[in-house]
């Protein structure tokens, strides 16, 4: 799935700009975070 990185990267980078410190974007952003480290 290495091919898919670039976009999860992308995704994850424009989920994490619009995310306010609501709980929910909390929570987005830890899992994001942990399927980047994987």
């Amino acid at each position: 799935m290495s091919g898919d990185k670039s976009f999860v990267e992308l995704a994850a980078a424009e989920l994490l700009a619009a995310a306010d410190d609501s709980l929910l974007s909390k929570g987005l952003r830890q899992a994001l975070i942990k399927e980047l480290i994987k």
